[in-house]
């Protein structure tokens, strides 16, 4: 485990403030769970639900003579690479069965093809692509979420939850400040407006560290259920001097009860070379 550090480091505040978590939940992977397509391409889609580290994809497409096609496979987790990108690959099939509006629907007559291959990489700046051939044809894209809709919360309003936090830190000049934490984090105020594309995140630390943190960004950008935001800001026990944190977020989701983000930090006073990846969650209070 990391140490604590004293009230001039940026880790205590972020680094090491958070609920206990599995130091697994730092490496936990995205879910690709959404609809994703091409904006420039509007017609066609890509429906991935994703449960463990298996993904259910449908592609509604056109075929050769511009027929209306789909396609679905069954991607098993294949590989990660060191920038955090995780590569999909299974097979892909056409299937056909009973017409739409027969009744009794007949199990019977439902036929599944192998037409092919598919492979689907999730990068880690929330895009994808998709590469997959279906008989003499390879088709590769550059995919995003399709967003339906835009969460929205009151600036002048605090959203306050219980937070938590598992985090590793990499890199740092000083070598002690390098390595896992896991703790607790009383207070988190969370303001989104997706319309004015602000986020902002306030943290109060126990008094033994950094005090009330503020980051603030206005370039917050929805994608399907996710949304992200590159943050920067100070503590206010710091020095006005010290560098500003950058906190880049991504994978924010909100729901009623709850929010979730992935996030590097990087930036702040005694953090020379540092760089801490991690996952940040809370709890409504």
């Amino acid at each position: 485990m990391k140490k604590t550090f004293s009230t001039g480091c940026v880790c205590a505040f972020l680094f090491g403030t958070f609920l206990s978590l599995s130091a697994r939940a730092v490496s936990v992977s995205t879910d690709y769970s959404a609809l994703w397509w091409n904006a420039s391409e509007s017609g066609w889609g890509m429906n991935v639900m994703q449960e463990e580290q298996i993904l259910f994809i449908t592609l509604f497409i056109y075929g050769p003579a511009g027929a209306p096609t789909w396609y679905s496979a069954t991607a098993t987790f294949a590989s990660a690479n060191a920038g955090g990108d995780r590569t999909y690959i299974g097979d892909l099939y056409a299937t056909t069965g009973t017409p739409f509006g027969t009744t009794p629907f007949n199990p019977g007559a439902t036929t599944a093809l192998k037409v092919g291959s598919i492979q689907f990489i999730g990068r880690t700046d929330g895009t994808a692509n998709v590469q997959y051939t279906a008989g003499p044809a390879t088709v590769n894209k550059s995919l995003v979420r399709q967003t339906w809709a835009q969460p929205n919360f009151t600036l002048n309003t605090a959203t306050p939850y219980v937070g938590a936090q598992s985090d590793v830190t990499t890199g740092c000049a000083d070598a002690s400040i390098n390595g896992s934490s896991n703790t607790t984090y009383s207070q988190v105020a969370l303001y989104i407006n997706s319309i004015g594309n602000t986020m902002h995140l306030e943290l109060t630390t126990p008094p033994t560290d950094a005090g009330l943190c503020t980051l603030h960004g206005n370039n917050y950008v929805q994608e399907g259920r996710y949304g992200k935001a590159t943050l920067t800001g100070r503590c206010a026990a710091l020095p006005p001097s010290s560098p500003l944190i950058v906190f880049e977020a991504r994978e924010v989701e909100v729901g009623a009860n709850y929010f979730t983000m992935q996030f590097k930090l990087t930036g702040g006073p005694d953090a020379i070379g540092c760089t801490t990846v991690g996952v940040m969650t809370g709890a409504k209070k």
